[in-house]
């Protein structure tokens, strides 16, 4: 996969990657607290619960996903100043983007998924994460 690319094109995605992964550990520890809680409920039969959490994730994970996305976005706008190669920032800013575009969507993913493991229903979310694999491939 790597050999259709330049090495200018992978240093550039490798630096992004490396920014963005940062925002992904974060989100996804942020998300994990979901899933004993919705387990808790779960196995109690406390199933309108368990959805209020699910609810009031979506509503935390959309929040810290705007913020990381303001801040990202800041970040978007000094990267010429992160001490890259001239000629890389072209390659940098659009992809920059499209990571920045996918931030809401990686936080709403997480909290489905944590919510899915809760009730015990791994399998959607392997399944969900394979799909979006393929089709990206």
């Amino acid at each position: 996969m790597i050999g259709h690319h330049s090495t200018a094109e992978l240093g550039a995605a490798s630096f992004v990657n490396n920014l963005f992964t940062l925002c992904i550990i974060f989100s996804t520890g942020f998300s994990y607290r979901l899933t004993p809680i919705v387990g808790s409920l779960y196995g109690n039969r406390r199933f309108a619960e368990a959805g209020q959490a699910l609810r009031c994730s979506l509503v935390a994970n959309v929040l810290v996903a705007l913020l990381l996305t303001l801040i990202m976005g800041i970040v978007y706008f000094f990267v010429e100043h992160l001490g890259q190669p001239k000629e890389l920032i072209p390659l940098i800013k659009p992809y920059f983007l499209v990571l920045l575009a996918s931030l809401v969507f990686v936080m709403l993913f997480n909290g489905f998924k944590q919510f899915t493991d809760g009730i015990t229903d791994t399998q959607t979310a392997m399944w969900i994460l394979l799909g979006g694999t393929h089709l990206t491939s």
